[in-house]
């Protein structure tokens, strides 16, 4: 018996083991850690700055998408691309968009706010306001709906013809 624990059964064959890969690459079976592994700051930099410019990308398409959109002029009946940034007004009272014909923003505190200390008024095209008023006929940017003309809070002399 001593005899066989003496012998050794192992032939060796050189050519046919592979090398053993190296360590980094085998996974590891144990966890070293509860928390994820933290990013380096330039590769949290780069994943970041990756993220923004998609954003930004997705946000143009959209706008130039939006943009493309044509829409008519409620008075000489053009039609308009919004990127052409002719149009200036959406009426209040006819819910139409005007490159021309336009009456102004609306003087009547029913039709004005304060926001951040700004005024804005709401604006009007000809059609929808009395053209027999002065301040409709004048060209300065201002009008009275004719809501705001039957108001009694407004001054006699925007309602002189």
């Amino acid at each position: 018996m001593n005899k066989n624990k003496e012998k050794n059964n192992v032939h060796y064959m050189n050519e046919v083991f592979e090398p053993r890969p190296p360590f980094k690459d085998v996974p590891k079976n144990r966890r070293e850690s509860i928390y994820p592994m933290k990013l380096s700051k330039k590769e949290e930099i780069k994943i970041n700055k990756k993220h923004i410019e998609e954003k930004r990308e997705k946000r143009e398409e959209f706008t130039n998408k939006f943009t493309a959109e044509i829409i008519q002029c409620g008075k000489c009946k053009e039609k308009i691309a919004l990127n052409e940034r002719k149009l200036q007004i959406h009426c209040e009272s006819c819910n139409e968009f005007f490159c021309c014909g336009i009456a102004g923003a609306c003087i009547g505190d029913d039709c004005s706010a304060i926001v951040d200390g700004n005024t804005f008024s709401l604006k009007y095209c000809n059609g929808c306001v009395n053209m027999y008023l002065k301040i409709n006929i004048q060209d300065n940017g201002q009008c009275l709906c004719k809501k705001c003309e039957e108001s009694s809070d407004i001054p006699n002399y925007y309602r002189e013809t």
